[in-house]
């Protein structure tokens, strides 16, 4: 027995793996516990959100990065809430800086991807419902959502770094300072995949916008979301799918474990049990840890949606599930074809200049 203890105490002060897996399993499965009891219909975008800030490489977030980042989600509402609130009955002008707008998200490095996340969020989840509701009564509610998001994901941190800090590696060493790559080369590579991102997502959010699919607005999300990660052609477009298809398997089976038992104690154990058995992999050396963390991510989304969501929860898990793999293929193949296009293109160009 107190071999067992002692076996315990060593895994929670000593591993530096172990730490990251706890703090990445308790800290979503609070944030879920917390939307859970929040609820609305957007609530289950908050541990999609929160995940962005236990991943793997991040740190405990400083007070004045999170006061910093609270004060761009704030002005980053405030100015989705005028956008559509002024604009959203001038269909043209609205299309034309909305696809401005998103195209300035996709290029611009001022800002982290999980800035640009809450943005693209607030710019798509206030038009889609808002032009057949009150815009400004749903431009509220997606605020309010965000920024309660965005500040449970910034608590929720503080606590899991505090109870689960990482451990310095004393055989780690400095790494030396990275170059720093020419500015004119990186503009041109941001400009060159912010068009590509452009080119493949903007054409879903014009259909979301004209055929009114708002009950499907968390696969508008994803394919925006989705279309900025890199590589999601060739091998990890591969992965990508993989992971995707291991997330939809889990989330059914996941599902009708809490149809059996319709309880929230067993739902927060088991969703504690699913994240801590995603975490092991997803904080390894493993090779399918990329693939995992995805399918973890859209379990996460398609639960929360799910549970937390207004839709009718039996049937929304498949047609999610499925959604989500839709999406996740058309990404993948849009991007392929694109790559084709593009080489092609640079083939004439290579043929002109030597005839020239």
């Amino acid at each position: 027995m107190f071999d067992r203890a002692r076996h315990i105490h060593a895994f929670f002060s000593t591993d530096r793996i172990s730490r990251p897996v706890l703090r990445y399993a308790f800290g979503i499965t609070i944030v879920m516990t917390v939307a859970m009891l929040f609820g609305g219909d957007l609530a289950y975008l908050i541990p999609f959100l929160t995940l962005n800030f236990i991943a793997p490489g991040t740190k405990r977030p400083t007070l004045k990065g999170s006061l910093t980042f609270l004060m761009i989600v704030t002005v980053s509402m405030f100015a989705g809430f005028m956008f559509v609130n002024f604009l959203h009955e001038f269909m043209l002008l609205f299309i034309i800086l909305l696809g401005l707008f998103l195209f300035l998200i996709f290029y611009t490095d001022k800002v982290g991807f999980i800035v640009k996340l809450f943005m693209i969020i607030a710019l798509l989840a206030m038009p889609v419902h808002a032009s057949y509701m009150n815009a400004a009564q749903w431009a509220y509610a997606v605020g309010f959502v965000l920024f309660m998001g965005s500040l449970t994901a910034i608590i929720v941190s503080w606590l899991v770094f505090a109870i689960f800090p990482d451990i310095p590696d004393p055989d780690a060493k400095a790494e030396a300072p990275a170059k720093k790559p020419n500015p004119k080369i990186e503009s041109r590579i941001r400009l060159q995949n912010a068009i590509d991102t452009f080119i493949v997502s903007f054409p879903v959010v014009l259909l979301f916008l004209f055929f009114q699919w708002s009950d499907a607005l968390l696969v508008l999300i994803y394919v925006v979301v989705f279309s900025m990660m890199p590589g999601v052609v060739h091998k990890a477009g591969a992965v990508r799918i993989l992971g995707n298809l291991t997330g939809g398997i889990a989330t059914i089976i996941f599902y009708q474990l809490i149809v059996i038992v319709p309880n929230i104690f067993f739902f927060v154990m088991l969703f504690l049990g699913t994240s801590l058995l995603f975490a092991q992999y997803i904080f390894s050396d493993n090779p399918y840890a990329p693939f995992l963390k995805t399918g973890f991510s859209a379990l996460v989304m398609i639960i929360g949606e799910s549970v937390l969501g207004a839709s009718d929860a039996g049937t929304s898990v498949w047609e999610r599930v499925f959604q989500v793999m839709i999406a996740v293929t058309y990404v993948i193949v849009a991007f392929k074809v694109l790559e084709i296009f593009k080489r092609k293109a640079l083939k004439e160009k290579a043929l002109l200049h030597e005839k020239g």
